[in-house]
């Protein structure tokens, strides 16, 4: 039984996917179902698959259907129908930065800028599709942006503001996928400054954090996310990297992660389907099977939500928008009624959910603890370094405070510090710095 609802009629229809194998060619299939014309077919030498569509059903039952080949009855079956899970399923399009592991920092900067442009003009493409199909984009972390915003001109900055105003580019509050487990309380603090900033400077509220690839965060990132105005967390972790049981124990278990002190707390949502389910093709490439498999692994799961957080990252880390997705989604929605899907931010999944499900979500508190910190040995000289200048950068802002408030250099404490928050950002050397260590690239 498919986990789809056709659109057909007025009650709509469910799909049996029936697999059978052959073994002589020139011969016929017949499929008889009970309110429905019969279904005649040829049938290939090897493997055939048939989809039969059957009414749909309030609750559970039995359901005859006959198989007859070349005119001959060869079974009559029972076949169990359930009724169809309604669900949304919210594509979360957007790049992961993988800052310096396949290419040269500046490269992938520039890349990340090439990606957003894409996108204001999927954006723009795709205004008049129906609203789940018009196109959005979501900055998995600032770090990109900052710079773009800086060399922008202020035509093209205007209409990066206002696509952000619009719904259609989601901001994430983090300047970068950064190893918890490397930053201080205060450098914590920084993981969201030039969130704060830009919210500020252009009065749009950031609601939402993103860490994709990482799979463990230290606890102090709750509090430090709260105090900012984070209120959801998307975790997307690598699929299987290094990743412990993470995947496993909290994958699609949304939960409240509450601070040390009970106070704060981060609606957190750790992606089943990973951040890299789309890196071996889009889905105009995938076809409906991939969406089909995604749903099958939740019915069979016993998946209690009818609202489903899907990452959308397609050409692999740093890659690019997807051109055809609205007109896929278009497609999909014109034939399917469930599961819909719905193109969106993250702000804009994690507030309907919350709206439909806040209430009966379970509390946890305590650290989540971290997988990927190791790398910090592989360069213990420069780790030392950048703790060192932690430390001087917080005890000077305390000086500066204290003996000279009005001269305080906001900006080169805060390039300062942004080198800080870089060097303990996730990717740790080239993608080849173990196997091949000397080359001039690594």
């Amino acid at each position: 039984l498919e986990p789809v609802l056709l659109r057909e009629g007025a009650l709509g229809a469910q799909v049996l996917r029936l697999s059978l194998d052959n073994l002589r060619s020139g011969r016929t299939l017949e499929i008889d179902v009970p309110n429905r014309e019969r279904i005649i077919k040829p049938l290939n030498v090897g493997a055939n698959i048939v989809f039969v569509p059957i009414d749909p059903v309030e609750r559970q039952r039995l359901l005859p259907i006959s198989y007859a080949v070349d005119g001959k009855l060869l079974k009559v079956a029972s076949v169990s129908v359930r009724p169809v899970a309604r669900r949304d399923i919210y594509l979360l399009s957007y790049s992961h930065n993988d800052i310096g592991y396949t290419d040269l920092q500046p490269n992938i900067e520039k890349k990340q800028w090439r990606n957003l442009e894409e996108a204001l003009q999927i954006i723009e493409r795709t205004k008049g599709y129906p609203p789940e199909a018009r196109y959005k984009w979501n900055m998995e972390v600032l770090w990109a942006l900052d710079s773009y915003l800086q060399q922008a001109s202020d035509e093209r900055r205007q209409e990066v503001i206002a696509a952000i105003r619009s719904g259609s580019i989601g901001l994430n509050a983090l300047y970068a996928n950064v190893l918890t487990g490397l930053a201080n309380a205060v450098e914590m603090t920084q993981l969201t400054a030039f969130a704060r900033e830009l919210s500020a400077m252009y009065s749009i509220p950031i609601t939402t954090a993103l860490v994709s690839d990482i799979p463990g965060f230290t606890w102090g990132i709750v509090p430090a996310l709260a105090h900012s105005g984070v209120k959801y967390f998307s975790i997307s972790p690598n699929p299987f990297d290094r990743i412990g049981y993470t995947l496993e124990t909290w994958g699609d278990k949304p939960f409240y992660w509450t601070s040390q002190s009970g106070e704060e707390k981060i609606m957190t949502w750790v992606a089943g389907a990973s951040y890299a389910s789309f890196h071996e093709g889009d889905l105009t490439r995938l076809g409906e099977e991939k969406l089909l498999k995604l749903m099958r692994r939740l019915d069979a799961t016993g998946y209690p939500y009818d609202i489903v957080q899907l990452p959308y990252t397609i050409g692999g880390d740093n890659g690019p928008p997807d051109p055809d997705l609205p007109d896929f989604v278009k497609r999909w929605n014109e034939r399917y009624a469930t599961p819909r899907l719905i193109i969106a931010t993250h702000a804009q999944m994690f507030e309907e959910f919350e709206k439909r499900f806040g209430r009966t979500l379970p509390s946890f508190a305590g650290d989540f603890t971290p997988y990927w910190e190791d790398g910090a040995l592989s360069s213990a000289c420069e780790t030392a370094l950048n703790r060192r200048a932690a430390d001087r950068l917080i005890q000077g802002e305390a000086l500066w405070a204290t003996l000279a408030p009005a001269s305080f250099p906001a900006g080169e404490y805060g390039a300062a510090w942004r080198n800080v928050v870089l060097y303990d950002e996730h990717t740790w050397g080239a993608h080849n710095s173990v196997s091949e260590p000397d080359l001039p690239f690594v």
